[in-house]
C-alpha cells in the first residue's frame, strides 16, 4: 500500500486479517483480508486536523486516540463508523495498548494514564506515580493486567504491578524514551541518544526508603510517593499547584491550610 503525501505514524493488527494503519489528518486505512486489499476508513469525527496518535484493535473493533485534547473514538464495524467515547478537554494522548482481554491503557501529557475495562467503550483517568508532573508519556505496553509499563520524556519510566504505579530506578541517562516492548524475556525501552533501558531490571532496583521527598517518585516502590510515605515529613500544602502536597486527600483550597490564603 502506498499513500502519496500522507504521514503514516503507526499500525495495529487485531488478528491475522484485520490491520489498520493511521497517521496525520485523522487518516486511517484498513484491511480485512490480511493486507491483500486496503481501503480508506472515514476519519473519526473531529479528527481531520488531528494526528491519530495510537490505535487498539480487537477483531473488527477499533479504538483510536488523538494527540489533540485526548479525544478517544471507537468503531465496532472495522472502521465503517465511529462513536466518540471521550471528546475532552483532557490531556493529549500519545499511546494506547491492550494489556489483557478487555483491559486497555492510554497514556499522554502531564503523566496522564487512562484505563478502560470494557475494550475501549468507557474510560477512567487513574492516579499514577507522575501526578503533578509535566512529563509526557509517549508509549505504554503491558504483558498482563498486573504488569504494565509506560515511558516518556526525560527518560521517565513507570511500572504497574497490579497495586500501584511506581517510578522505576535507576532513571535513564538523559533523553526521551519513545517506545517499549518485550524482547527475549525482558522489557526494553528505547529512545533518544541511542539509549536502551531494561525495565525488568530497573523494576527490581527499588531503594529501601524514600530517597527524595518532593520529587513525585516512589523511590522505595512501596506505592507511597513523597509525603504519603512515612519516610518523609509532611510538608505544608502549597496552595494553587493542584497537588496534594501533604497527602491528606485535600488539594489546594479544599485543604484547611489554604483557607486563609
Amino acid at each position: 500500500m502506498n499513500v502519496p503525501g500522507a504521514t503514516l505514524t503507526g499500525c495495529v493488527a487485531s488478528d491475522a486479517n484485520h490491520v489498520w494503519v493511521y497517521g496525520s489528518g485523522g487518516l486511517v486505512y484498513a484491511t480485512s483480508d490480511g493486507g491483500i486489499t486496503w481501503a480508506s476508513v472515514a476519519a473519526p469525527p473531529a479528527t481531520t486536523e488531528a494526528l491519530v496518535a495510537g490505535a487498539h484493535g480487537t477483531g473488527a473493533a477499533l479504538t483510536v486516540i488523538t494527540g489533540n485534547g485526548g479525544r478517544i473514538f471507537r468503531s465496532t464495524d472495522a472502521g465503517a463508523s465511529f462513536s466518540a467515547e471521550r471528546t475532552g478537554p483532557a490531556d493529549d494522548l500519545y499511546s494506547v495498548f491492550g494489556v489483557a482481554p478487555g483491559i486497555v491503557y492510554a497514556a499522554g501529557t502531564n503523566g496522564a494514564i487512562d484505563k478502560s475495562t470494557d475494550d475501549g467503550a468507557t474510560w477512567t483517568s487513574i492516579p499514577a506515580a507522575m501526578t503533578g508532573s509535566t512529563a509526557q508519556l509517549l508509549a505504554v505496553w503491558g504483558a498482563s493486567a498486573t504488569d504494565v509499563y509506560a515511558v516518556g520524556t526525560g527518560g521517565v519510566a513507570l511500572h504497574y504491578d497490579g497495586r500501584a504505579w511506581i517510578q522505576l530506578q535507576p532513571h535513564a541517562r538523559g533523553g526521551d524514551l519513545e517506545a517499549v516492548a518485550a524482547v527475549h524475556g525482558s522489557v526494553l525501552a528505547v529512545g533518544a541518544l541511542g539509549q536502551t533501558l531494561d525495565l525488568v531490571e530497573a523494576a527490581s532496583a527499588c531503594g529501601t526508603r524514600e530517597a527524595a521527598c518532593g520529587n513525585y517518585f516512589d523511590d522505595d516502590c512501596d506505592g507511597l510517593p513523597d509525603a504519603c510515605d512515612s519516610d518523609c515529613a509532611k510538608p505544608p500544602e502549597q496552595c494553587g499547584n493542584q497537588i496534594d502536597d501533604d497527602c491528606d486527600g485535600l488539594v489546594d483550597c479544599a485543604d484547611p491550610e489554604c483557607a486563609t490564603q
